[in-house]
């Protein structure tokens, strides 16, 4: 990867700081381009690389701002409240648990739906619940719920996102970056 200009420091100890420098961030993201292909990778040390110096309090907002954005968390919130309140319709108002083993209770102890011939004996974990959603709109939503859990971006290690910037693995799934001034 070509050199990355060196820049002055700027400090981010809140959200008001970040705020404040948004303007200055967005340009030199914009200047540099392989920096704005690596904020994909991982914003804290692609900032980092830009002299943004952000507290430890930051850094955690940042992954967790882009992990689980406004709309993320909204939809998470409806999904558990839709799931409590088809929970409570069912026999002993069942409480509902990410666990495996309570999970397939539910599927075939208290719901008393049939196992698929691939599922015989085993517990019912992930991608699997899916097969199941058809059959009742409790499992629709816990199964909508898993999928919008686990969405949002992930970001690499330290070592990954070295990786990425010596150049050793290609940002193939992505052409450029481009921040507008309203970022």
């Amino acid at each position: 990867m070509e050199n990355i200009a060196q820049f002055e420091p700027l400090t981010v100890n809140t959200h008001r700081d970040f705020r404040g420098h948004m303007k200055e961030i967005v340009t030199r993201l914009n200047q540099n381009p392989q920096l704005a292909k690596l904020s994909l990778v991982n914003p804290v040390y692609a900032l980092s690389d830009l002299g943004v110096q952000l507290s430890a309090e930051m850094k955690q907002h940042v992954f967790e701002t882009f992990h689980n954005p406004p709309a993320k968390r909204r939809r998470l919130a409806e999904l558990e409240k839709e799931i409590q309140a088809e929970a409570g319709k069912l026999p002993g108002g069942s409480a509902i648990s990410a666990a495996h083993q309570d999970r397939t209770e539910l599927l075939f102890g208290t719901l008393k739906l049939e196992r698929l011939s691939a599922d015989h004996g085993k517990p019912i974990a992930g991608a699997r619940l899916a097969a199941y959603a058809h059959q009742h709109p409790l499992i629709q939503k816990l199964v909508e719920y898993d999928v919008v859990r686990r969405s949002g971006l992930v970001f690499h290690t330290r070592e990954v996102y070295d990786a990425y910037k010596r150049g050793e693995v290609k940002q193939q799934w992505v052409g450029s970056v481009r921040f507008g001034p309203n970022a």
